[in-house]
């Protein structure tokens, strides 16, 4: 099993239509099983239309205790800074998630998140390179807001 370790939230770097295409996406949805796919999909419908652009990230319920959340982070098709962009939306999707969370006593703030190299399988990225990205990505953010809003860090 791919998820040794607890995280609020798993990043999903699917593909635009939330079909699992790469190895990650197939473990993801064999951990938590096909109500996932469907979860993702109505979302993706509900908010995108059917596709949800590159350079987004929805936060997903998973149900599970240990990993509450997906951030599905869509990177591919490729195109030029994909790592870049998908570590901002997903950096921004959580910071939202977190401030709406403060007031909806319910739903859990996210403090610790895994991800894998964005855009490194489907999108044809090279990893030095998207480490780079999102390494940069993550600089400016942290830079301009906090991942835990105004009611201070996780």
């Amino acid at each position: 099993m791919f998820f040794v370790f607890l995280s609020d939230c798993l990043v999903a770097a699917g593909n635009t239509m939330g079909e699992p295409v790469g190895n990650l996406d197939q473990a993801i949805l064999q951990f938590f099983g096909p109500s996932l796919e469907f979860s993702i999909k109505d979302r993706i419908q509900a908010e995108f239309g059917g596709e949800q652009p590159v350079g987004s990230s929805a936060i997903i319920a998973t149900g599970h205790p240990d990993h509450p959340y997906i951030a599905h982070t869509p990177c591919y098709p490729h195109r030029a800074w994909v790592a870049y962009d998908a570590m901002a939306a997903m950096l921004q999707a959580i910071r939202v998630h977190n401030a709406e969370a403060r007031f909806d006593g319910g739903r859990p703030r996210i403090c610790r998140v895994a991800c894998t190299g964005l855009g490194t399988y489907t999108g044809n990225r090279h990893s030095e390179a998207a480490a780079r990205e999102m390494a940069q990505a993550t600089r400016e953010f942290f830079n301009m807001k906090c991942l835990a809003g105004p009611a201070g860090p996780c």
